[in-house]
């Protein structure tokens, strides 16, 4: 549960120019914090398997340079 304490935004990143939202946003914002949910870590297949953690590392180093 959120405190009345803090305020909170949310942005989707799958809309389209979500990275220049967020950027805003941070920019704007000015949070103390950033939490992010991560989903879809790979493609679930065991003979071919794709991981995407490479995406979230590079999402995580931009929000660390906004």
């Amino acid at each position: 549960m959120v405190s009345p304490r803090h305020e909170m935004k949310i942005v989707d990143l799958l809309e389209k120019h979500s990275m220049e939202r967020l950027a805003g946003l941070i920019g704007d914002f000015g949070p103390r914090l950033i939490g992010l949910f991560i989903r879809n870590v790979d493609n679930m297949d065991a003979f071919e398997t794709k991981t995407y953690v490479n995406g979230y590392q590079q999402l995580i180093s931009a929000i660390r340079e906004m």
